[in-house]
């Protein structure tokens, strides 16, 4: 009986190799396709940097550029992690799908403020923030998700959470305002036919920020201990 349980439980590792195998695959293939995605998937391995709970920090987890005219992620069993100002950075992106995406802002923050503890690198195309606060409310926190000039951008189902504040989750807590960051989808630039279906933070006071105008209170989309948007279409 233990034999039975020990093959069956190596047969169900392999299977997740296997899984984890195809997304690796997968991640080759667009990076073929799309040179300007392939430097910065190179980036996520060669020069990743660690926090101190041991998990891989990037300079950029996804950046594509002009160069890159489409592609599809679908990484549901994958993730690839945060940087300190912006989870998820597209510059210039066009022709995306993204289905179930999650991040979480950096526990630490706002001490320091994003970007740090890095210095500013604008090659990489970095958000900068003119303000550490509003209203007493961080806004110099890592973007969940930042789109600068991009164009035809579907995302279903997208969950942006910011719990902490230097570690304390306090400003998270239903009924203390949302007051983690000030908010934490960024739309930039000439952005077009941008489309959130279901989109919910957590933390967030504003859901989004379209070009430094702020909208989608969280009491006005209040779900419980999330807030939800429906749908979110910029423009």
């Amino acid at each position: 009986m233990f034999t039975l349980e020990l093959v069956d439980s190596l047969d169900q590792i392999f299977k997740h190799l296997n899984v984890l195998q195809q997304h690796l695959n997968q991640i080759k293939l667009v990076s073929q396709l799309t040179p300007a995605f392939t430097s910065q998937a190179v980036d996520l391995v060669s020069t990743s940097r660690t926090t101190g709970f041991g998990l891989p920090i990037s300079t950029q987890a996804v950046d594509c550029s002009s160069k890159a005219q489409s592609a599809t992620f679908g990484l549901s069993e994958l993730q690839l992690s945060i940087t300190f100002s912006t989870n998820t950075n597209s510059p210039n992106t066009q022709n995306i799908f993204a289905g179930q995406i999650q991040t979480e802002t950096p526990y630490f923050q706002p001490n320091p403020p994003a970007p740090g503890p890095f210095p500013y690198v604008a090659s990489l195309n970095d958000p900068q923030f003119s303000q550490q606060s509003v209203n007493n409310i961080p806004a110099a926190n890592s973007w969940g998700i930042r789109l600068l000039n991009a164009k035809n951008i579907l995302i279903y189902g997208a969950g942006h959470y910011s719990f902490f504040d230097n570690y304390s989750t306090s400003c998270s807590a239903q009924g203390n305002g949302a007051a983690c960051q000030n908010s934490i989808v960024s739309v930039e630039g000439s952005s077009s036919s941008v489309s959130f279906y279901n989109l919910n933070t957590v933390g967030s006071h504003y859901a989004f920020s379209i070009n430094g105008a702020t909208g989608g209170l969280y009491s006005d989309n209040a779900n419980g201990f999330i807030s939800t948007i429906a749908l979110f279409r910029p423009n």
